[in-house]
């Protein structure tokens, strides 16, 4: 009887062992790969004291923009959301206007101005432009303008034939910085650079996304889109075609976002509805230009009842007579 029991028990315990074994396997090669990746994986020590840590911390956090970039993985596509139905009474142009004409008029820049609509209508709200765009073929021209004061309107402008991608962009040097209908038209890597180039300032962008079916392009996901004419010659004569390139990277919103941000923008707000179809205003804030943290002391206005009033709320009556 004890002979049969153990034989049963030897038949499933052979039938046990390969699972289990496989499952342990399975286990300890993630882990061990999971282990490999930390600091304290082979040859890569932890560093021993603060001063090592925060240097290898600062080294990691000023990698170059190409370390943005990795190799295409080509895993399954997904289907990414569309943004909502466009608002057809509005367009871009009332769209930049009523963005731009609170601000204190300082100097902007605008970088792939093309026909400078964008240009010429923060001039007449008083602001000085410098319009870059690498095709003068629809730049306007104060000579053959009828109107005198559109003339002299499009003289006041500093128009650049110049590639966005290599123009220079100088910390502080504008209070404002627009890039309308040109980022979608560049390859991922150029968009890292400029954006990287221009997050010191406030930024406008009017920027097409793309919904549908997605592929997956390093950290960011979107689409390959291949630009109009065979050749770099045709290409050039197409004035909304890209300069150069013969295919641009579409973002999905998310994407974008998370461009935005990796590029160094602090926050971004999203003009909701689009002026066309998934075709929008994003206003991408930027990052402060001293790293000395604004405290509370140095806000204009009364510390104490600032901080009363945050701790138990403002009193229903005297809310009701400020409103009034």
């Amino acid at each position: 009887m004890e002979s049969k029991k153990a034989k049963a028990f030897m038949r499933w315990y052979s039938s046990l062992m390969p699972r289990l074994e496989r499952n342990l396997v399975i286990h300890l090669a993630r882990d061990l790969k999971a282990f490999l990746r930390l600091d304290a994986g082979v040859e890569r020590r932890v560093p021993d004291n603060p001063e090592k840590q925060v240097r290898r911390v600062r080294q990691r956090l000023r990698q170059p923009h190409k370390d943005q970039i990795q190799p295409v993985r080509q895993g399954g596509p997904r289907r990414a959301r569309l943004l909502p139905e466009p608002n057809e009474a509005i367009s871009n142009f009332q769209t930049f206007h009523s963005l731009v004409s609170p601000l204190k008029p300082g100097k902007m820049l605008d970088l792939g101005t093309g026909a400078g609509t964008f240009s010429l209508i923060a001039a007449r709200l008083g602001w000085e432009v410098t319009a870059v765009d690498a095709r003068t073929v629809r730049t306007p021209d104060p000579e053959t303008e009828k109107d005198p004061g559109r003339a002299e309107l499009v003289r006041s402008v500093r128009w650049v034939e110049a590639d966005v991608r290599e123009f220079p962009v100088c910390r502080g040097e504008y209070d404002l910085i627009c890039i309308s209908g040109i980022l979608h038209h560049l390859e991922l890597d150029a968009q890292i650079k400029l954006l990287r180039r221009c997050s010191h300032t406030l930024t406008f962008l009017a920027v097409r996304v793309v919904g549908g079916v997605v592929a997956t392009e390093g950290l960011y996901e979107g689409r390959n889109y291949r630009e109009p004419g065979e050749t770099r010659e045709e290409r050039d004569q197409v004035p909304w075609a890209s300069w150069g390139n013969q295919t641009s990277f579409y973002h999905t919103e998310e994407s974008l976002l998370r461009l935005f941000q990796d590029s160094g923008y602090t926050q971004t707000m999203v003009m909701r509805p689009p002026f066309e179809r998934n075709y929008t205003f994003y206003v991408c804030l930027p990052s402060p230009l001293t790293k000395q943290a604004l405290k509370l002391e140095d806000l204009p206005v009364d510390v104490q009842e600032l901080r009363y009033h945050y701790r138990n709320g403002l009193p229903t009556g005297e809310a009701h007579a400020q409103d009034g």
